[in-house]
């Protein structure tokens, strides 16, 4: 069974509310005179999630292993920086080789 409540009332009587949803009364909130949200106990639902990492999981499994080796330190930085800063990862900026000082040109 429904019950209708205005916006101010659940904001007066949340803890009261919120009990009551929790022995299974579900509400329809209103506001001003519009019904604009429902309140309900939540239903869990385990089968679903349950469902949906199986799937993730044997997905992951017939992925094939892609082995990168281990980011160097200036890699990192570099990226870190780039993502801060708001730039593509594939700048100017970007990459180990720019990170270095460049060599003076003699005169």
């Amino acid at each position: 069974m429904e019950k209708s409540i205005s916006v101010a009332d659940v904001c007066r009587k949340f803890s009261q509310v919120l009990r009551d949803v929790r022995k299974g009364q579900t509400y329809v909130i209103t506001s001003h005179g519009k019904s604009v949200a429902r309140f309900a106990p939540f239903k869990d639902n385990r089968s679903t999630g349950d469902r949906a990492r199986a799937s993730l999981l044997s997905r992951l499994r017939t992925e094939r292993v892609v082995k990168i080796g281990r980011p160097k330190r200036d890699e990192t930085m570099v990226r870190a920086f780039n993502l801060l800063a708001g730039l593509p990862n594939n700048s100017p900026l970007s990459g180990a080789e720019n990170d270095r000082p460049q060599k003076r040109k003699r005169l």
